[in-house]
């Protein structure tokens, strides 16, 4: 949401945003996580070229070849 700054899926979205003024707030465009494809995407590995969810960025690029890639935040990180 661009006006509460909070990130929600289409369907969240809607049910936060049912009443009073937020019904007026925008929705934001996001990336979805190649690897899962339910998450936003936070994360772009420079050498895979492709965006994940921190989960599968890790999950992914803890061992071997894939360990050495690096990324680029493209959402806030949490804390």
């Amino acid at each position: 949401c661009v006006e509460c700054g909070d990130y929600f899926c289409a369907k969240d979205f809607a049910t936060a945003h049912n009443k009073g003024s937020s019904t007026k707030h925008t929705a934001m465009a996001t990336d979805v996580c190649v690897q899962c494809d339910s998450q936003v995407a936070s994360r772009s590995c420079h050498k895979c070229r492709d965006e994940y969810c921190d989960t599968c960025y890790h999950a992914l690029h803890r061992r071997g070849q894939l360990s050495l890639h690096t990324s680029s935040w493209i959402t806030d990180s949490c804390g």
